[in-house]
């Protein structure tokens, strides 16, 4: 499915990405990963997750030598120089004023995963995540991520690498972007 990245009524600040990701398994067949694929994954990470309240904002997370797994079924927000290491999920599905936010300096290392309604806003200045970021909304509504002021989100490689235990089980085997 296309990725559109555009905030319902809105259309300014916003990345806008048509984008379709998928995996080869070996064989030479290709699959897109589907809202299902996405909320399997949640339900596998939410079994050796910290949940958190919704409507939260919670300090530090973890850190680079215990990084950890936590997931909110609300709004999120990271901020006043918060830190944060390992993987977050926020499966948001109850309204559309249930999202992910980073401002304030807050920063992450390694992996976000943001369902449900699919919105993030990043923005503020020194808000960074280190790793990787996937947005997407899985109830059939449009995907939104918002990136405004000096928020970032930076590939890295070394971020995921720190929480690739945390994946039991999970291999990749191969990746392409459209």
């Amino acid at each position: 499915d296309k990725v559109t990245g555009l905030k319902p009524g809105s259309t300014t600040n916003e990345y806008t990405a048509n984008r379709s990701w998928e995996y080869n398994n070996g064989a030479g067949q290709e699959f897109s990963v589907t809202a299902d694929d996405l909320r399997d994954l949640v339900k596998a990470l939410r079994a050796r997750a910290t949940v958190l309240p919704p409507n939260e904002t919670p300090g530090d997370l973890g850190s680079p030598t215990e990084p950890g797994i936590w997931i909110s079924d609300g709004a999120l927000t990271l901020t006043n120089n918060s830190k944060g290491y390992g993987i977050l999920v926020v499966n948001a599905t109850d309204t559309l004023s249930n999202w992910f936010s980073m401002r304030g300096g807050a920063q992450w290392e390694g992996l976000i995963i943001v369902v449900g309604q699919g919105y993030a806003n990043l923005g503020g200045d020194g808000t960074k995540v280190y790793g990787a970021m996937f947005v997407a909304n899985t109830l059939g509504g449009q995907t939104a991520l918002d990136i405004s002021g000096q928020g970032n989100v930076n590939y890295s490689s070394q971020a995921l690498c720190r929480v690739k235990g945390l994946l039991q089980g999970a291999q990749l085997l191969a990746w392409r972007e459209r």
